[in-house]
């Protein structure tokens, strides 16, 4: 009794768990179906399953770490908490497929995000060559190519950023695909200083930005714009129109700190509004997702400098630097540079101190600016030269990493040539097999056709007739007419393909000519073929013979 209810017990569970793992695959269908649509009720729909990850199966949680990812990406997110999960995934999907791929690329998002941009190129890489293999799927290898580039592209790398956007736009289909992708190979004539193909880009860029009716494309083609306006003619006009209508154009729900300080810094130089800069700039500042807001320290330490308030000058840049030194420039930065323009700002305020105290110093102070003078010489051309000692290692490590990509390339090119070259003598040994075996069919091919031709009359008569010729007789030796021309319809109804395919490739021979081959296909010796020809000697054969050799020569160099 005690054995049936254990038995009892396990089939209950055994249904439970059932149930339960084709629950979990219909709540991640229903997820996979809203990526697209809503990707933020895809999302809430996978943070309600957290007391369902530990029972999943392998496939439903790299399933599930996939589904997270993408959700949280579209959503515009951090990455950081599927960091684990996307380790789950990579674990289980070990084939190179587009699973993997997918895994990799948002691997890769995420270890740029967090600062990794070398861990993150080489994961994007490694699925980069893996969607070579599916080139149907042309919404994930758009989003490698996209993020991929963007390294190569910001870690200054444009030569190498370039292939990867242009790849990007031919797997583009939707106008808003087409506008981020232009306006990515527009930013790389940008940096190469090709003004006629920048604006010829950026305008085709924005031409797709204002179909696909996305503001928010549409406000980051137009930034673009302001900003390629300002760079390359310094139209401050021009730029501040595009930089306006970037900002009437941004999404309400989107940050528009990036747009504000466009805004502020154009109107920083033009010191007739310098009023109109700080409410942008100060606007720009208060929008804590814009990464760049600290750059508007700077501007307005310009514009304190314009109005000749150093102190306040003095205090804006010391707050740029210590946003600078926390957020992004603790490597990339130059601290140099900086030190020299907060060093500068000091020399100013020590100046207009000393203006008012030049009846007391006199002598002194002259001396203490000519010795500031001296000390800012030196620390300048110092400085200078360390900048461009990292300007060299900058281009140093660029060059190797280049030179690594193309090892890179060199060896798998080699592969495939490997690979070609082991394919091409494979099939050149299976085409020497088809020659032998045609070659051999044709063998017997011609053993048939002359036995069947030594089984008809006309064949008998002329070695009948031959046999008289050697032993001398005067009868006759030669066939007639009549003989002749039963003798030519029973060789085209044997050799009748032979005799089109030489009709065909020699067209200057004659019907006595192509005769004469079928007699010596059919192993028929000078004299032989003289009987049939009605010669009594084998001196017109020979002659024959040579004028056939001519004219098959003169048919092939005419063709």
């Amino acid at each position: 009794m005690r054995r049936y209810i254990f038995i009892l017990l396990g089939i209950v569970c055994l249904c439970i768990i059932g149930c339960t793992g084709k629950h979990t695959e219909l709540l991640l269908h229903q997820a996979d179906s809203l990526l697209l649509v809503q990707p933020d009720s895809a999302l809430a729909l996978l943070e309600r399953m957290p007391h369902e990850r530990g029972a999943l199966s392998r496939k439903n949680a790299a399933r599930y770490a996939l589904l997270w990812a993408q959700a949280t990406d579209k959503c515009f997110q951090s990455l950081l908490p599927c960091d684990s999960l996307l380790d789950v995934a990579l674990r289980y999907y070990k084939d190179a497929n587009p699973d993997r791929a997918l895994a990799l690329l948002y691997k890769g998002r995420l270890e740029d995000e967090v600062g990794r941009p070398d861990e993150a190129a080489r994961l994007l890489q490694e699925a980069h060559i893996i969607m070579k293999a599916y080139p149907e799927d042309m919404e994930t290898r758009r989003h490698i190519l996209s993020s991929l580039g963007n390294i190569y592209f910001y870690s200054a790398n444009y030569e190498a950023s370039i292939p990867l956007y242009r790849e990007l736009y031919d797997c583009c289909v939707t106008d808003v695909d087409k506008a981020i992708a232009l306006d990515n190979i527009a930013s790389y004539y940008s940096v190469k200083g090709l003004q006629d193909s920048t604006f010829i880009i950026q305008r085709k860029a924005l031409a797709y930005a204002f179909a696909s009716k996305d503001s928010f494309i549409i406000a980051v083609n137009l930034l673009s714009m302001s900003l390629n306006y300002d760079d390359f003619f310094e139209d401050s006009d021009s730029a501040l129109h595009y930089a306006r209508l970037a900002l009437q154009w941004s999404p309400t729900d989107r940050p528009k700190g990036n747009y504000y300080y466009n805004i502020g810094s154009l109107l920083a130089e033009d010191k007739t509004r310098q009023d109109s800069a700080l409410f942008y700039l100060h606007k720009s500042q208060m929008d804590s997702t814009f990464q760049g807001r600290f750059l508007c320290f700077l501007d307005m330490a310009d514009i304190a400098e314009n109005q000749k308030n150093y102190q306040a000058s003095n205090r804006y840049l010391r707050q740029y630097i210590a946003y600078a030194d926390s957020l992004i420039f603790s490597e990339q930065s130059t601290p140099i540079s900086r030190l020299i323009h907060e060093y500068q700002t000091k020399i100013r305020v020590r100046e207009e101190q000393l203006r008012g105290q030049r009846i007391w110093w006199g002598s002194m102070g002259v001396g203490a600016v000519l010795l500031l003078g001296i000390i800012g010489a030196f620390l300048y051309r110092l400085n200078k030269k360390k900048r461009e000692q990292q300007y060299y290692r900058q281009q140093l490590r660029q060059t190797r990493e280049k030179m690594r990509i193309l090892q890179t390339t060199i060896d798998n090119n080699e592969v495939v040539l490997s690979l070609l070259r082991q394919e091409q003598r494979q099939k050149n040994q299976e085409i020497g097999k088809l020659e032998e075996t045609i070659c051999n069919f044709q063998k017997e091919k011609s053993t048939l056709q002359a036995w069947i031709f030594a089984q008809s009359a006309v064949y008998k008569k002329v070695q009948s007739l031959r046999k008289r010729w050697v032993g001398g007789s005067k009868e006759q030796k030669v066939l007639n007419h009549v003989d002749q021309q039963k003798l030519r319809e029973v060789v085209q109804s044997i050799y009748g393909d032979q005799i089109q395919e030489w009709k065909e490739c020699y067209p200057r021979l004659t019907e006595d000519d192509i005769l004469l081959l079928c007699l010596q296909e059919a192993d028929f010796d000078s004299q032989s073929i003289a009987i049939c020809f009605g010669y009594g000697d084998t001196h017109a054969i020979n002659q024959r013979k040579l004028r056939i050799k001519e004219r098959m020569k003169a048919s092939k160099m005419q063709v």
